[in-house]
């Protein structure tokens, strides 16, 4: 019999009692700890368990490891749904799929089955498709060269070039095969038999979900289909978080469970908030800035490495205003681990304004903290360092309000506070730490 464990995100190491682990599940813990979705390390009593931003289930050792995200689901869900540019949806009736009870895939799988009944609703995307045909009764264009080529008196069907609208897609085919792997990895079984029946009513021809299709279907996205974007948006998630690559290949080792790095959520939130509500502002997601470092010409011909913000800010005229990073870490609460400092403090030096922000998410309102790098020699300051929170609470309110000018009035608030502080300019706030 399976037991179940239930652990927090970015909890502390704690040791739980279990069956010794198989050779496969051994290789399973020791790929999860080295990209780290989750740290498993086996000790006499059983194994001990670290957990970080990754939320799921999954099950090793004959135990059940359910990892829950610090916010709550109902709130997690108006964030999930704005982040990733789910259209608001009104519910009549009961909806019968408790997400507080399950894991975090029950909330990405409820929010695919909803978002995909309303789409069959409104009619699935349909697509021109191009046929040759010998028909009895014209239809579209008469294909004469074949005609001349192959006349015959005893025939009586004329070659045709014709074009049908179908359902048989790139786009529709992802659709159906994501709903299919949400059904395997769901708790609910209400939930994972509204997806089956869900996944029958698009009649395509069924499809293993793999990368090729994917990007396929993203290619087909256009102005026509654009609100197909957020679907295929969870269908990936759902793909990534039930397998973990095993190489730089396709190769894929598929998961007894699902995981789900919530840093990918909260960039997407970010993301948002700051595109659509930042004034006067343009916002370059993941821009490279420029080379920092090169490898001297005794080196064996390599890349050099890259430094790929999350966020980089200027202003409509090109003058630099920010440069942000997204960490799914409560930095309020938790300390600030050197690899991120030190991540941080290149974007800084990278920084004309030799400033770089970290935004974390917290359940209220924090002032920012400042670090402060200065030459160890000199004593001389070289950079500034932010901590910023982004008040998770005060932004489900403001999405959960009716839209109008006041809901854009306050987003913007919140867009300028997360971009450039507690002021328009980076003054040093209250809380400021020095680093020689």
């Amino acid at each position: 019999m399976i037991s179940r464990q239930v652990f927090r995100e970015w909890e502390r190491p704690r040791t739980i009692q279990a069956e010794a682990l198989s050779d496969s599940e051994q290789a399973l813990a020791r790929k999860l700890r080295e990209s780290g979705r989750l740290s498993v390390s086996e000790t006499r009593q059983g194994f001990e368990v670290a957990t970080t931003s990754w939320v799921g289930r999954i099950v090793l050792g004959g135990v059940e490891i359910s990892i829950q995200p610090k916010i709550k689901a109902a709130p997690l869900v108006q964030l999930l749904r704005y982040a990733f540019g789910l259209e608001r949806l009104s519910l009549i009736g009961h909806v019968p799929f408790s997400t507080e009870a399950y894991a975090f895939q029950d909330i990405l799988g409820q929010q695919l089955a909803l978002e995909v009944a309303r789409l069959i609703a409104r009619g699935l995307h349909r697509e021109y498709r191009v046929h040759k045909a010998e028909l009895s009764s014209l239809r579209g264009r008469v294909l004469f060269d074949e005609l001349a080529r192959t006349q015959s008196s005893a025939r009586a069907a004329i070659p045709c070039r014709y074009f049908e609208r179908t359902e048989h897609n790139a786009l529709n085919a992802a659709l159906r095969a994501g709903l299919r792997l949400a059904a395997q990895l769901v708790a609910s079984l209400d939930l994972a038999q509204e997806l089956k029946r869900l996944s029958v009513l698009i009649e395509v021809g069924a499809q293993p979900l793999t990368r090729e299709l994917l990007a396929g279907a993203r290619a087909q996205v256009d102005r026509r289909s654009r609100h197909y974007e957020p679907l295929l948006d969870l269908i990936e998630i759902l793909r990534d978080g039930a397998g973990v690559s095993m190489d730089d290949g396709e190769r894929r080792l598929e998961l007894p469970g699902f995981l789900f790095d919530m840093n990918r959520f909260f960039q997407a939130l970010v993301s948002r908030l700051l595109n659509e509500h930042l004034e006067d502002c343009e916002v370059l997601d993941e821009r490279r800035l420029q080379p920092m470092f090169r490898y001297a010409s005794n080196v064996p011909r390599r890349n050099a490495p890259v430094l790929r913000p999350d966020f980089t800010i200027r202003s409509v005229q090109g003058r630099p205003r920010a440069t942000l990073d997204a960490k799914y870490r409560d930095l309020w609460e938790m300390s600030l681990p050197a690899h991120m400092l030190y991540q941080l403090a290149l974007y800084a030096q990278a920084d004309s304004r030799r400033a770089a922000a970290i935004i974390y998410p917290s359940l209220q309102d924090r002032p920012d903290q400042e670090i402060r790098m200065s030459d160890p020699g000199t004593k001389e300051e070289r950079a500034r360092i932010y901590l910023r929170a982004l008040d998770l609470e005060n932004l489900r309110r403001q999405v959960e309000t009716t839209p109008g000018a006041m809901q854009r009035r306050e987003l913007a608030v919140i867009a300028r506070r997360v971009a450039f502080g507690e002021s328009a300019e980076l003054r040093a706030p209250s809380h400021v730490v020095r680093m020689a």
